[in-house]
């Protein structure tokens, strides 16, 4: 069995920390909907819509610490929604599409890299085999 590479390691954590950050900071969002009787339907798809996506970091990065290879393959697919949905919604390139689509790529670098592919794999990289030789 290969050793989880440290890139891998601090994916998973980062994604578990920052969803436990934010699933925290948006439960007062749930007061708001309680308050307000009239709360527009829009409003609620976007709270549910935030918990989801939340939930899913969450999800994948427990899944990344785990070597469960769909987790990568859902951090993946969850983070195109999110850049289509905030694109096709703010229209216009913004810096924070230009630096959300950034942290992607990079993430999205670092998770499909040989080592990560040996390691969901479950099977030794070439750097590892070759040093214990």
């Amino acid at each position: 069995m290969s050793k989880r590479p440290i890139s891998l390691t601090i994916i998973g954590w980062l994604l578990i920390i920052a969803g436990g950050i934010i699933l925290i900071t948006n439960l007062g969002s749930l007061s708001k909907v309680k308050e307000t009787t009239s709360s527009s339907s829009i409003y609620i798809l976007q709270l549910i819509y935030n918990y989801v996506k939340v939930s899913f970091a969450l999800i994948s990065g427990i899944g990344i610490l785990n070597r469960r290879n769909w987790a990568r393959f859902l951090y993946l697919i969850c983070w195109i929604g999110y850049l289509v949905i905030y694109i096709v919604r703010l229209k216009p390139m913004t810096t924070g599409v230009i630096g959300a689509t950034i942290l992607f790529l990079i993430t999205v670098f670092y998770l499909f890299r040989p080592k990560a592919n040996d390691y969901f794999a479950g099977r030794k990289s070439i750097n590892n085999a070759e040093m214990e030789r």
